[in-house]
């Protein structure tokens, strides 16, 4: 039941961002990325726990990790670096 519910959902926001943008109405990528994300990455810790049992983990944390995901490939992929790991190591001067 809360994986059709999620699908739904998903696909829901999809359509419903899509047209929004579509007909020049207000609204952004982001947030609706971030739903997207969250409720595909749910939907496949759901399937994963359901085959490999809760060893795998708990489904809220392939959540975060489909956020970062779709949010990474559907926004500018620079505005998701929140800092530069190699800047103390390179050389100032």
């Amino acid at each position: 039941m809360v994986l059709w519910l999620l699908v739904v959902l998903m696909v829901g926001k999809v359509v419903a961002t899509s047209l929004t943008l579509s007909i020049g109405g207000s609204g952004g990528v982001f947030a609706p990325s971030l739903f997207t994300g969250a409720a595909a990455g749910m939907a496949f810790g759901v399937i994963v726990e359901h085959l490999f049992g809760p060893g795998v983990g708990a489904p809220a944390v392939f959540a975060v990790v489909g956020m970062g995901a779709v949010v990474t490939k559907s926004v500018a992929p620079f505005t998701t670096v929140v800092g530069n790991p190699a800047a103390p190591l390179e050389k100032k001067g």
